[in-house]
């Protein structure tokens, strides 16, 4: 299974081979998670939330039809399903009179680096950055993420977003321009 790629295993999985979909679930997990953590931030509904993405797109792999890469579609049943989770979250919140969900413990999770890849010093400064990055609004951190923390091109995420791309290259020059600004106190 490991040498077929995503869209073949895809159809092997929409025709109920489980070892296939197993597959297609250890290969994108992380990065779904990822995207689901940065979007509703240390929520405690990240793993509920994932379940449902990988539950919906095992529902959803008849209709698969591969005009998108299998990760980008992927990504974008994890966006929708996040920005409903946050919907969710957020007015439950409110009614309680709480806090929203992303303005969490300690910030944003982040990906567990590789301790050979980075220095010391250039990993405190990786952690400060994706601790600012949760601090921005939802639609910009979901662009972050998917583009630098998933390194999707524009094109593929303005497909997840269902944005125009001129959009989501706007979003991304905010988002840096309010990084830069939050980073440095410009």
């Amino acid at each position: 299974m490991k040498q077929l790629n995503d869209d073949e295993l895809a159809r092997l999985a929409a025709g109920q081979d489980s070892k296939a979909f197993a597959e297609l679930v250890d290969r994108h997990k992380q990065g779904v998670f990822a995207l689901l953590r940065r979007l509703l931030g240390r929520s405690e509904e990240v793993e509920d939330v994932a379940q449902n993405v990988f539950l919906a797109a095992y529902r959803g792999l008849p209709s698969f039809q591969g005009r998108a890469k299998f990760g980008t579609w992927i990504y974008r049943i994890a966006y929708n399903q996040g920005c409903s989770a946050l919907r969710r979250i957020s007015s439950r919140r409110l009614r309680e009179r709480q806090e929203p969900a992303w303005e969490g413990d300690d910030g944003p999770a982040r990906e567990p680096a590789d301790p050979e890849a980075r220095s010391p010093e250039e990993e405190t400064l990786a952690g400060q950055v994706w601790e600012t990055v949760g601090k921005l609004p939802t639609a910009l951190r979901a662009i972050v993420e998917l583009h630098y923390g998933r390194g999707l091109s524009y094109p593929e995420i303005a497909e997840i977003t269902d944005l125009p791309l001129g959009t989501v290259k706007t979003h991304l020059f905010r988002a840096r321009g309010k990084l830069r600004e939050m980073l440095t106190g410009e």
